[in-house]
């Protein structure tokens, strides 16, 4: 039997200037973003190393953006830092979901964080791939319900 149920597109960003942990970091969630699992969806995964770079290619379409809290990159001539970058998401992408990542926050900045629209926050230690795919799995669900 053929199926010829049209997927939805479902755009993953990741912006993070640790050029290793980035490279991890999307490679695991390209296999957490399984179309054996996730038969709905066509999955779209982009990975940037400046925030520059990042925000000349965000559109409405992104649907979760994995975002270093602290970017600090010296490709990057204004150095604009995760909350910045949040900001302009907002203001361009409504219904996504940004996901602050960082190796150097603090119980009150994540708060402040998601008070100011992160949708979840996670540090960066050996627990994060955990995290990252029990997140992407609640996002899916309740894309699902929707």
């Amino acid at each position: 039997m053929i199926n010829n149920m049209r997927k939805k597109p479902f755009k993953i960003s990741i912006l993070d200037d640790d050029k290793y942990f980035n490279l991890v970091l999307t490679a695991y969630v390209k296999t957490v973003c399984n179309p054996f699992v996730y038969r709905n969806y066509e999955f779209e995964i982009e990975s940037y190393h400046t925030a520059k770079e990042f925000l000349e290619n965000v559109d409405t379409k992104t649907e979760v953006l994995f975002l270093d809290n602290y970017l600090l990159n010296e490709e990057d001539d204004e150095n604009i830092n995760g909350p910045e970058v949040l900001e302009e998401v907002i203001k361009r992408c409504k219904d996504c979901k940004v996901i602050m990542i960082s190796a150097h926050g603090t119980i009150t900045e994540a708060v402040k964080l998601i008070k100011n629209g992160v949708y979840d926050y996670i540090d960066k230690t050996a627990n994060t791939n955990n995290r990252v795919g029990m997140i992407l799995h609640k996002i899916m669900k309740e894309d699902q319900v929707h």
